[in-house]
């Protein structure tokens, strides 16, 4: 099992994250910047509607996102939740061994996830679909499973 999250962050290793800052403060704009690297006006994502998610992203940044070069490079990477505000879940995109994906917009309740290729719809009991509880325990069974080589968990 993991170690309680207080105890990981007394340890020495790793990196310890204090500040933070973006180009955008806008969901699609931010997300797109984080995960390629580039500022708004080089990935064209300039609100959360027009091309959050579009065939222009698709084609032109999303298979070179920083999950392809670590999955290059011999990560395991796992994404969990939320990607893109237009998402339509008809894909796992390139770069992710471990896909769970929000279809549409952030939702609690009530929402379809695409995990690793297969959509699946949830409903409202508490136990067995609130989004975020769903996430962690999907993300703390990744970590707890994997075995000696860098991961990747977003």
């Amino acid at each position: 099992p993991i170690p309680c999250v207080p105890c990981l962050l007394r340890l020495e290793k790793g990196a310890k994250y204090e500040h933070g800052y973006v180009s955008t403060p806008m969901c699609c704009p931010s997300r797109s910047s984080l995960l390629t690297g580039l500022y708004v006006h080089n990935h064209h994502v300039f609100t959360n509607n027009d091309n959050c998610s579009s065939a222009f992203w698709i084609e032109n940044h999303e298979k070179r996102t920083f999950a392809t070069y670590l999955q290059q490079s011999g990560y395991r990477t796992a994404y969990y939740g939320k990607y893109l505000n237009k998402y339509d879940g008809n894909r796992v995109p390139p770069g992710w061994d471990e896909w769970n994906g929000l279809v549409k917009n952030s939702q609690f309740y009530n929402y379809t996830l695409n995990s690793n290729g297969i959509k699946r719809n949830h409903g409202d009991n508490y136990a067995r679909d609130y989004l975020p509880d769903l996430i962690t325990n999907r993300s703390v069974q990744f970590i707890s499973e994997r075995d000696q080589s860098p991961f990747l968990a977003v």
